[in-house]
């Protein structure tokens, strides 16, 4: 399934993928276009700790935040500060971070996601989620390509996108899949 939503997004990021299977039910991918370090491999970020990130976008004051940092990483990519910083400041360092994004990390000991999207949610972030799954990524089409069942379409938010061209609130055109708003966590 990860390998289908990667195909998916292909588009955004054919650069580099990677997808590492964390537990039995619990797997990440991504695709990166190389932007920022092209030439370092920066698709999924972890730690000795054991927790994962996945990033899309751009953290422009990566290099200052970098110098604050009392562990920096060794690679040059804006990816790199995330976990880190993470880990040195927890929750609330997604504040200093200046730029577009989109953000996941998965923590295995405690079995916990969390997602963080920039204030101005120019990086879209969505997910879906029943009693069994959890899926979530910067597309909808790569959410709806794998839900155990074929969503259904919000006639009246595709009418308010093409009206307005928005959509407030958490809703998407399916009403399963669900939108992290801007600056949300």
């Amino acid at each position: 399934e990860i390998n289908i939503m990667l195909n998916r997004t292909k588009h955004r990021g054919p650069d580099q993928s990677d997808l590492v299977i964390i537990d039995r039910r619990t797997a990440l991918g991504m695709g990166r276009l190389s932007i920022v370090a092209p030439n370092e491999r920066a698709t999924i970020q972890t730690t000795p700790t054991g927790n994962y990130a996945v990033f899309n976008g751009e953290i422009v004051n990566h290099r200052a935040l970098r110098r604050n940092l009392k562990n920096p990483p060794l690679t040059k990519g804006d990816t790199a500060i995330i976990l880190p910083m993470l880990e040195e400041q927890g929750e609330g360092f997604v504040r200093e971070l200046a730029g577009m994004f989109a953000i996941g990390v998965y923590n295995p000991s405690e079995r916990k996601l969390q997602l963080w999207r920039d204030p101005l949610g120019v990086k879209p972030l969505y997910y879906y989620h029943d009693e069994e799954t959890f899926i979530f990524s910067s597309e909808i089409k790569a959410i709806a390509a794998v839900m155990p069942h074929e969503p259904k379409l919000d006639f009246a938010a595709i009418d308010h996108i093409l009206t307005y061209r928005s959509h407030p609130g958490r809703a998407s055109v399916f009403p399963e899949i669900k939108r992290v708003l801007p600056g949300e966590k």
